[in-house]
């Protein structure tokens, strides 16, 4: 099988053309574009001449590469300001999720670069917020619906004060009010942990009563659960891991909502880590043999998020001293995959990225 071809293209009659490859993104594969290329890719993105998937396979080729260090992720960055018009749900999800990325790459660095990289966020999504609102009507498509939670959700996990405001108010509505409407389905999560993360021990105290008594309320008790995991404070993320291990107050089955919720809170890696190494032991005694996704559920987020090549070093020597670990060896080989992938984008791309950052 040919693995390597090339093909010459005639040369564009204008600064303004462009070549798209991978028309609809049939074909799986990346496409890497120099910068010129990008920019007007970019161009045409505004001008509204690409499909929603040829408009999502730009996106997702320039951070895949970028991450994977095969071209600057400045120049993935710089694709984002073109897609600041954009109204499909997808690629909202997909500027989401590459932001996050980096986001939680960076949630060691220093405090500026990470205040940058929220504000440019919150420069993509709160006209979102703006344009869309709260309020949730039956006329709304799915798409509308789960775009306007997206927006709420990004928003407030980046400090956007207006919606952190709104939050609050409709959360003490819910909790101490009792008023159901207050807080549409499709938010309740996002606001909980909004209000987790930003709050301090009444609020988790609050969200923690919600879990208790929730009997009635769809998914309000598992909701509950998984925004205890957002908070920062490390006495309360120690709180909440402790649960994770008690069965009269967690089921063995719902840590995952736990553990899952608390591998995106980067005030929690950490601690969290620790946590895992403690009580390795109860852990490995309850889900090794009765529930082996668990339990590798466990180890993903407690190390799959860490981004320094001590700790790879550290967590491979923590599971070669565990007795009793071969079906996880797959899951423990993937985290320090993570690890080693993290390390090495920072050390190559980060001072780029956060120049960048800081002058925009």
């Amino acid at each position: 099988m040919e693995r390597r071809r090339e093909i010459s293209i005639p040369t564009l009659d204008s600064s303004d053309n462009f070549i798209k490859l991978n028309g609809g993104q049939t074909g799986f594969y990346r496409v890497s574009y120099p910068a010129d290329m990008i920019e007007k890719l970019g161009n045409a993105v505004i001008a509204g001449m690409l499909s929603a998937s040829d408009r999502l396979g730009i996106l997702n080729d320039a951070f895949s590469l970028a991450f994977a260090l095969h071209v600057p992720t400045v120049d993935a960055l710089g694709l984002l300001e073109k897609y600041v018009s954009e109204t499909d749900l997808i690629i909202w999800m997909e500027i989401s999720g590459q932001l996050s990325k980096l986001r939680s790459i960076f949630f060691e660095h220093a405090e500026d670069t990470r205040a940058s990289l929220a504000n440019l966020t919150l420069q993509l999504f709160s006209p979102l917020v703006e344009r869309l609102g709260w309020d949730f009507s039956s006329s709304d498509s799915d798409k509308v619906s789960l775009l306007r939670a997206l927006a709420i959700s990004v928003c407030g996990s980046n400090g956007n004060q207006r919606v952190l405001a709104e939050a609050r108010r409709r959360f003490d509505l819910f909790a101490d009010k009792g008023d159901l409407s207050a807080l549409h389905p499709n938010i309740r999560g996002p606001v909980f942990s909004m209000l987790a993360k930003y709050g301090g021990l009444s609020e988790y105290e609050k969200i923690h009563q919600i879990y208790v008594t929730s009997v009635n309320v769809a998914d309000a008790k598992v909701i509950a659960l998984s925004a205890l995991s957002s908070t920062r404070q490390p006495e309360l993320i120690r709180r909440t891991l402790e649960m994770a291990l008690d069965r009269t107050k967690v089921k063995s089955q719902d840590i995952i909502y736990i553990f899952r919720n608390i591998a995106g809170n980067e005030a929690a890696r950490r601690v969290t880590w620790d946590f895992v190494k403690a009580h390795w032991n109860e852990l490995h005694d309850e889900f090794y043999r009765g529930s082996l996704s668990l339990l590798s559920s466990v180890v993903g987020a407690s190390t799959g998020m860490l981004t320094k090549i001590e700790d790879a070093i550290e967590v491979k020597k923590f599971f070669e001293q565990q007795k009793d670990v071969a079906a996880i060896a797959r899951v423990v080989e993937q985290s320090l995959e993570k690890i080693k992938n993290s390390a090495q984008w920072i050390e190559k791309e980060s001072a780029c990225v956060e120049k960048w950052l800081k002058s925009k």
